[in-house]
């Protein structure tokens, strides 16, 4: 991998994801945020890739941060709001969900 190529690091650390390979995946996708932290892709990504282990609250923290950089993207809500139903932060899923449905307008 070149040393400062973000997508290549992103893309090695989703390849090793579909091959359930959480572990070393985890690397690649801290290298590629500390390449580029202020790509929403690149968290929101992570964030579900950390979900699929268990391990809400940083999937949580990188969802917030994804929105953060891109507020405009319905994805990203839906997905914040989904992982905090699943935390059990019901109000605060719900204002993401209709923010996911305002961004489509």
């Amino acid at each position: 991998l070149a040393p400062h190529d973000r997508d290549a690091e992103l893309s090695l650390a989703i390849a090793l994801m579909a091959t359930d390979r959480f572990t070393a995946a985890v690397p690649h996708f801290e290298r590629a945020i500390a390449l580029s932290p202020h790509s929403p892709n690149a968290h929101h990504t992570y964030a579900r890739a950390l979900a699929s282990p268990g391990d809400l609250d940083a999937a949580l923290r990188h969802l917030r941060d994804a929105v953060a950089l891109a507020p405009q993207r319905p994805d990203l809500h839906r997905d914040l709001a989904l992982a905090l139903r699943q935390a059990g932060r019901l109000e605060e899923a719900q204002h993401h969900f209709l923010q996911a449905g305002a961004s489509t307008r």
